[in-house]
């Protein structure tokens, strides 16, 4: 169809006249609209705002156009993609940028809305209209609110626009039949005044929904005589919550009205026997009392129940001001204890450094709960004194939350730990304080710490290696020394000093800390204290220095060790050829290799081939059952027949099974064929056992084996081999004797030269170094010498798929012209050849595909003179976009998108023709064009003509204009309206003899028609302006009247399939002739 993927719209479009509105692509509102909608959901937020601009510029018309689509909700019905534009549409409309496009978008919704008769969609468009409603557009909401089902959307436009007071007051005082709730809660939201005694009036009778409303309406806009009634009704309640909320609406109007009536009430709240509403009280209390609430939160303070007391507390500077901190310091003695620890708190939460002396008193206290009160607070206020009272606690009773607090202190806490670290003598403070020096990195202790090591004291000298590691964080100034007392040190030392000695360097960048590292070991007697610090570094230099140290028996332990803490991808291969040599740590290195594998590794095959090589090594059962997992997780043949294989390993059976249950769970092409199902079977025996042996588990795996074995399709699928094989120079693998469709994959390594050959035809050359296309241009490096490769190799029709160790050499390539080949078989041999030296072999799996269905002309067609365009093998008989458009089990499938760079064109021009072809629709609203007589990379609708192909009865197409229907020429001629349906094959028939085109769809003629006559034979308008009076879609057509041209499809999006394309040349011999199809009915 025509170009149904649309570019940026000028924003002033919104602003033309409806019909006769068209963008730079000459597209017509419709049009525009079914564009955007086939691109949605959008890809990309770059896409989503062009589409919704786009839309949005259409305006009235093209808003009608999607919500005309909306339906009542059903089993079937699927009015997500509409809602989705509508609602994107608006919002963009509502938006500075959208502002022109406001009216028309808005004007829009109010028509669908009064088209509408579906309440869900109705509050959908309400919603919507509401971002974009002005005061005006009260009216509309208004009205609304009298439907129960309408009200709520309404009811919160009415609440939230602006500029509507006096409209609303005028509803609310002569609303008719608008319910009491409604107008209570706009009259809430608004703040309206002038309507309380008519509020009163409403309270008798109504239903305790409404009485609620009145209540907040009473609360937010009432007088004194609102107070009352509120009061009356709280009272009712037993100044208690409850349903009636009767409470909350009191204490709202309560905060709105002068404070002798709130000192009055207030003191009655207080009394009350409900917590809530003491604490209620007693916070309107001291609002209402001001600088003179100090009397009152005192007496609070006496008060045994803890939220009324912090109640009082949490009010207090904002009632009574800063001097209520004075006033309650003075009082503290006479305070129950739990009070003191309330008023401890809250002097520092409210950092009150003046007093200071309560607070450090409290630290001091025999009472561990006020001392541990006083402790927080002197914490957060953080002057020296706290600082000097919190140390002093370290080796006190509360001496382990005296460092919790020290740890989160309001400031710097370096003197006092200093202090600490240079005159302690005992264990018990020194320890605590070197571990906050190291917490708190305060690099300044470094010599005090470093001095500390060599403490006779074990436990002083462990914390102070300890601490190191912190108070040289991102500190490199210290490594040099750090290093200085590596070289000396041994036993548990070593190692935190290696801590430390990372630590300092952690900030700077991997080269310069292996330029550190490299220095450190040119003079050191103990070169492997600085392997963590080359594995911190982690570049190729360090890697290399860990390797050599590998060779050496001496610190070929600490390098295996070191090689575990490498965090970077290069270590992969390094841990891996270590495992292979190092039997003692070969675990823990496979262990770190598999997991570096799994973080790094994002190539499914390399994923495999590691895995496979870590199987290789053998490793214990538990880890070969965590590789055999992850196996199971890479939905690849070459997975499939590895864990397959692995079901007759006792150890990892369970594993295996479970791995091959997920496979073939997540791809249907492998859940194919004998091979495959006897590896189910097998897993399901597995797992059989295993439940029987009381796995409760094991049963949900038996039935999910049992549910894949029932979509498992017995014909085709690969044949699953793990065993090696070795051809020397000149032997040869043969996959197919003589195979014409082929999947194969294979693992290899080669110390020659081999070839892969299909159908007959050299395809792909394998060497030591590389794996290259055989006369083509690209090729491939291998993996390291010494490792096995991966090749995986599809073909299907004419198109050859090569993918080496999982990266893409060709994909959809024409095999005669990708490999240069004098011409395209159709069959032949399928095999691995040798060349030269040798190439071993393993894992090779083949799946022979179903042959391509191939079409040929009928005799009558044959005797006509009919040529065949396209066979169901290939596009020999084509040019353009030839990935775009690709054989597929004897059909053509498009993916193509919108332009002529996505268009097929035939080799040969064509003038006057019978184009036959059939055609089905797979998704909904398929889209797409024959051109006829056009020219290469041309628009065909314009350049030539354009036979519309279109599921134009989908949704997405609701609007457009008969001449854009199936059958259509394009802006020229229309059609006879057909019913098509999804997944059908139709066959149409395209007849072009000078200027009558006929179209016909499975016999019916559904266009006849003389082009010239269709515009008077004025193809461009007479005036040599845009608007064309002649043609029905108002456009000029320059290429009409060519006299020949290509014939082409038109690309706009996937899901349209052809076949069986042949075309009758009637320009070769005037007297040829073809039986004509049914007149139109």
């Amino acid at each position: 169809m025509k170009k149904y993927i649309s570019s940026f719209l000028i924003a002033f479009l919104c602003f033309a006249t409806a019909f006769a509105q068209t963008d730079s692509r000459n597209r017509v509102a419709s049009t525009i609209v079914a564009d955007g909608l086939a691109q949605l959901p959008a890809k990309n937020l770059e896409v989503f705002n062009r589409v919704m601009s786009e839309m949005a510029a259409t305006g009235e018309q093209g808003v009608l156009q999607i919500a005309g689509n909306l339906k009542p909700a059903g089993d079937n019905v699927k009015n997500a993609v509409f809602e989705y534009a509508l609602s994107g549409i608006t919002d963009y409309a509502a938006s500075r940028e959208g502002a022109k496009c406001r009216p028309g978008v808005k004007a829009g919704l109010l028509k669908a809305f009064d088209k509408c008769n579906d309440e869900t969609n109705k509050t959908f468009l309400i919603t919507l209209i509401r971002r974009v409603a002005e005061p005006a557009d009260f009216s509309f909401f208004a009205n609304n609110l009298v439907n129960p089902k309408l009200s709520v959307p309404a009811l919160a436009a009415i609440e939230s626009m602006s500029g509507i007071d006096a409209d609303a007051l005028n509803l609310v005082k002569n609303g008719g039949n608008v319910p009491h709730y409604s107008l209570a809660k706009i009259i809430e939201a608004r703040k309206l005044n002038g309507v309380e005694d008519l509020l009163i009036s409403w309270i008798n009778g109504a239903d305790a929904k409404t009485k609620i409303a009145v209540y907040d309406a009473l609360a937010a806009v009432g007088s004194a005589k609102s107070l009352k009634v509120l009061e009356n009704a709280a009272k009712a309640a037993g100044y208690a919550p409850d349903d009636s909320r009767a409470l909350d609406a009191y204490l709202k109007i309560l905060y709105r009205s002068d404070n002798k009536t709130v000192l009055k009430s207030a003191k009655n709240l207080v009394k009350s026997s409900a917590p809530a509403t003491r604490c209620a009280g007693l916070a309107l209390l001291l609002k209402a009392s001001g600088n003179a609430s100090g009397n009152e939160i005192l007496k609070a303070l006496k008060d045994g129940n803890v939220e009324y007391r912090n109640t009082a507390l949490d009010f207090a500077k904002e009632t009574a001001g800063e001097g209520i901190f004075a006033k309650v310091a003075s009082n503290f003695s006479k305070l129950s204890g739990d009070a003191k620890v309330d008023v401890v708190k809250w002097l520092g939460n409210n950092h009150v450094n003046s007093q200071e002396a309560v607070i450090l008193s409290a630290v001091a206290a025999n009472d561990s709960a006020l001392s541990c009160a006083g402790m927080e607070a002197a914490a957060k206020i953080g002057s020296p004194k706290a600082l000097e009272a919190l140390i002093a606690q370290l080796s006190g009773r509360n001496g382990e939350y005296a460092s919790k607090q020290l740890l989160a202190f309001n400031g710097d806490i370096s003197s006092g730990v200093l202090n600490v670290l240079k005159t302690g003598k005992d264990a018990s403070v020194l320890v605590p304080a070197l571990k906050l020096a190291g917490q708190r990195h305060i690099h300044k202790a470094y010599d005090e710490v470093a001095k500390l090591t060599g403490s006779s004291t074990e436990a002083i000298s462990s914390a102070a290696y300890e601490a190191l590691t912190g108070v040289v964080a991102s500190a490199s100034n210290y490594s040099d020394n750090v290093a200085s007392l590596l070289e000396k040190s041994k036993g548990a030392s070593t190692v935190k000093l290696q801590t430390a000695l990372c630590n300092s360097l952690v900030a700077q960048n991997a080269s310069s800390q292996y330029a550190k590292a490299a220095q450190y070991l040119k003079s050191s007697s103990h070169p492997e204290y600085y392997y963590p610090l080359l594995a911190q570094s982690g570049t190729s230099e360090a890697l290399a220095e860990l390797q050599k140290a590998l060779n050496n028996s001496a610190t070929a332990e600490a390098a295996s060790k070191a090689l575990l803490i490498v965090d970077n991808s290069n270590v992969i291969p390094v841990l891996l050829n270590e495992a292979r040599h190092n039997s003692t740590y070969k675990e823990q290195l496979l262990s770190r290799f598999v997991s570096l594998v799994v973080k790094y590794e994002g190539n499914e095959v390399k994923k495999y081939q590691s895995f496979i090589n870590a199987l290789d090594i053998k490793p214990s059962a538990e880890l070969s059952n965590s590789i055999i997992s992850e196996l199971g997780k890479i939905y690849k043949v070459q997975s499939l027949a590895v864990v397959a294989g692995k079901m007759n390993e006792s150890d990892v059976a369970y594993a295996a099974a479970n791995a091959v249950k997920n496979i073939l769970a997540h791809s249907a092409e492998l859940n194919a064929g004998k091979d495959a199902q006897n590896a189910l079977n097998k897993a399901k025996e597995v797992a059989l056992a295993k439940k029987a042996g009381g796995d409760a588990d094991a049963g949900y795996a038996v039935d999910q084996i049992t549910e894949i074995l029932g979509k498992h399709a017995t014909d085709g699928g690969f044949t699953l081999n793990v065993n090696s094989k070795k051809l020397s120079a000149g032997g040869k693998e043969t996959f197919n004797k003589n195979g014409e469709n082929i999947a194969l994959s294979f693992d290899w390594i080669a110390d020659g030269e081999a070839t892969v050959v299909l159908r007959g035809v050299p395809v792909a050359r394998l060497t030591t170094d590389k794996v290259e296309i055989v006369g083509g241009k690209k090729s491939l490096a291998l993996n390291p010498k010494g490792e096995y490769n991966t090749l995986e190799v599809r073909i299907v029709a004419d198109r050859l798929f090569v993918v080496s160790n999982g990266e893409s050499l060709v994909a959809n390539a024409v095999l005669k012209e990708t490999v240069g080949a004098v011409k395209n078989p159709v069959a032949g041999a399928m095999e691995l050849v040798a060349n030269s030296g040798s190439i071993n072999l393993r894992n090779a799996n083949v799946c022979n595909l179903p042959s391509t269905p191939v079409y040929t002309l009928s005799d009558e067609e044959k005797k006509a003179g009919f040529e065949i365009l396209f066979d169901g093998r290939s596009l020999d008989n084509w040019q353009g976009n030839t990935t775009g458009y690709t054989p597929d089990n004897g059909t053509i499938f498009v993916t193509a998108n919108y332009g002529g760079s996505g268009n097929l064109y035939t080799k040969k021009k064509y003038s006057d023709f019978v184009y036959r072809f059939d055609f089905r629709y797979e998704p909904p609203g398929v889209n797409n064009g024959v051109g006829i007589r056009t020219n290469i990379g041309s628009d065909a609708a314009y350049d030539g003509m354009e036979i519309q192909i279109l599921d134009h009865d989908d949704p997405i197409y609701a609007g457009l204009q008969p001449y854009q229907m199936h059958g259509s020429v394009y802006g020229i001629c229309v059609p006879k309206h057909i019913t098509f349906k999804q997944n059908t094959w139709y066959t149409e028939e395209i007849r072009a003899v000078g200027d009558r085109i006929t179209v016909t769809v499975n016999g019916e003629v559904i266009t006849d028609c003389n082009i010239r006559e269709a515009c008077k034979g004025h193809n461009v308008a007479p005036d040599g302006g845009e608007n064309n009076p002649y043609t029905v879609d108002h456009k000029n057509h320059p290429g009409l009247f060519n006299k020949d041209g290509y014939v082409s499809f038109c690309g706009h999006g996937a899901g349209v399939r052809f076949r069986n394309i042949r075309i009758l040349d009637l320009s070769k011999n005037a007297k040829k002739t073809v039986k004509k199809t049914t007149k139109r009915k």
